[in-house]
């Protein structure tokens, strides 16, 4: 499900995030060896969104880091920490200036390469899902070819937050900015109700259920509340879909 490790060795902060996150060296109980990691303190609630959103997001196929349970090195506290990919961020490989992305043919070819990426229609559907509106530049990893990682989500499923509320899905207009035909906007529709279509609606409480076995000290109260807010959006999904795609063709 999910495992705890000990933190051995903190190499210093992040190259980038919002989160204070510092790369980390941890070792698993089983193991000697050490593991490259990113580790950061997160509120109690935020923690858990972190915990759950990687544990779906991996169950559905998308590729998110292992998430892992760390303790500090004093042992005194609990951090929320991902292995490490070794893939840097869309920030350094995209040409910026004062914060704003440049319009140049090198950025363009690089946002297209995410609009083509395999595991897109799935990725749009998934932040749409947990609500996560968080998604930028900075945690979308890329290894320079054809390969993403998806990274940070614990600023999803802002609770209360309304199940049938759309989100601004920075994947989604990513997708768009280079699909301005009908039949190309209904595809992405088709393709985010089949993932929908595809995902067990129990799925949430099945991990959430298999976490609190593993470790029953964790917040049941916000765990429970998580899996009510995702039960009740998965069917929304697809409409809000159609909000914001529009289409004169029904379907393809």
């Amino acid at each position: 499900m999910i495992r705890v490790a000990r933190i051995v060795c903190v190499l210093g902060k992040a190259d980038n995030g919002k989160f204070d996150a510092h790369r980390v060296k941890l070792v698993f109980h089983d193991s000697k060896y050490e593991v490259s990691a990113y580790a950061k303190k997160l509120r109690n609630q935020e923690f858990l969104v972190e915990i759950l959103s990687a544990l779906i997001g991996r169950e559905i196929g998308l590729p998110i880091p292992e998430p892992i349970i760390a303790i500090s090195l004093d042992g005194n506290e609990v951090l929320f920490a991902s292995v490490d990919v070794e893939f840097p961020d869309l920030t350094r490989r995209l040409n910026v200036d004062n914060n704003k992305l440049m319009d140049t043919p090198e950025n363009s070819a690089l946002l297209k390469k995410v609009s083509e990426w395999i595991h897109i229609y799935d990725a749009i559907g998934f932040d749409e899902w947990i609500a996560n509106d968080d998604r930028n530049l900075g945690n979308i990893l890329f290894d320079g070819k054809d390969k993403f990682f998806l990274i940070d989500h614990n600023q999803a499923m802002r609770l209360p937050f309304a199940p049938e509320t759309p989100i601004d899905n920075k994947l989604l207009l990513i997708k768009l900015l280079f699909t301005q035909d009908e039949v190309g906007k209904q595809r992405i529709k088709n393709h985010i109700s089949a993932m929908v279509d595809g995902i067990d609606p129990n799925l949430p409480e099945s991990i959430v259920n298999r976490l609190l076995a593993q470790y029953p000290g964790l917040d049941r109260t916000i765990l429970t509340s998580m899996v009510d807010f995702l039960h009740k959006r998965l069917g929304h999904i697809p409409e809000i879909a159609n909000q914001k795609i529009i289409t004169h063709q029904m379907s393809l």
